[in-house]
């Protein structure tokens, strides 16, 4: 990822592979699993790609606020789509995920 570039997440780097490598800019009958909930950004990249479905471990409210800008939720914002993404929330790996994001923040 480029460190120089605003839009080089992990999401937005993922969509960018799957589409070159699929030779596709529409992935729908792709899903996307991520450690943290995406941000308003990666979220609207996975609706234009037309994902299907997010999958998540650590809610937003659970990192710092350096990940994130606004206070949108996705829930809303996917309602009022005209096509919804399935969001899926898994709690269970919360813990284990907040680990390895900090591993990361602390290597920054």
């Amino acid at each position: 990822m480029n460190n120089k570039d605003a839009t080089s997440h992990a999401e937005i780097e993922a969509i960018r592979q799957a589409s070159q490598k699929l030779n596709a800019k529409d992935l729908f009958d792709c899903e996307i699993y991520s450690s943290m909930e995406p941000c308003l950004m990666c979220f609207s990249a996975c609706y234009w790609a037309k994902i299907k479905k997010v999958v998540y471990a650590i809610g937003k409210d659970k990192l710092s606020k350096q990940h994130y800008e606004g206070l949108h939720s996705l829930e809303e914002i996917n309602s009022k789509n005209n096509k919804q993404i399935e969001i899926i929330h898994i709690r269970e790996l919360e813990n284990e995920a907040l680990f390895v994001v900090k591993d990361w923040e602390d290597s920054k």
